[in-house]
């Protein structure tokens, strides 16, 4: 399994790799709080709005009889960066990262991504993830993301004698 490859995938290709991606991204997603779901990753990508990358295993190596690309190959791993233009820098943010196997593929991810974010003269590459990832490859913490649930209560906009609107939890 240590043969994988790395493999960014054009737009005109997407919709013909879809099926293999989705459900690793769908994992990831899984941490995203409802924000997203993978058609939604889908039309950003067909937009143009990100790059899909896949970690691929040839035919010769897969240990998965399932139907896949080309060759019979698998996809271990599917992940998404974004190119984000700041007033003074620009980053490749590395937005999802979903599969399996990773310490047969994450060298191989970073060394491609940190490639193309060059070719894209970003100066650094970010993003939020679990803390194994910090292990591989010189990141560091940053800081960290807080996530606070809202909880809105039933909102009466009816008007009382005052003219005032009256909201109760």
């Amino acid at each position: 399994m240590h043969n994988c490859q790395i493999i960014q995938i054009p737009v005109a290709h997407l919709v013909a790799v879809w099926p293999q991606v989705e459900p690793h991204l769908r994992a990831a997603l899984d941490y995203c709080h409802g924000c997203w779901e993978p058609v939604d990753i889908l039309s950003e990508l067909m937009q143009g709005q990100g790059q899909l990358w896949i970690a691929w295993q040839p035919a010769e190596l897969a240990q998965d009889s399932r139907p896949n690309l080309g060759d019979g190959g698998q996809v271990l791993a599917a992940m998404v960066t974004r190119i984000i233009t700041y007033p003074r820098k620009k980053s490749c943010q590395v937005f999802l990262i979903g599969g399996k196997g990773m310490r047969h593929w994450s060298q191989a991810f970073l060394t491609a991504v940190e490639s193309y974010a060059r070719s894209q003269s970003c100066h650094f590459l970010e993003g939020g993830a679990r803390r194994g990832w910090m292990r591989v490859g010189g990141f560091y913490n940053n800081g960290v993301t807080l996530t606070k649930e809202l909880n809105y209560g039933q909102i009466d906009i009816s008007t009382t004698d005052t003219g005032t609107n009256q909201f109760r939890d």
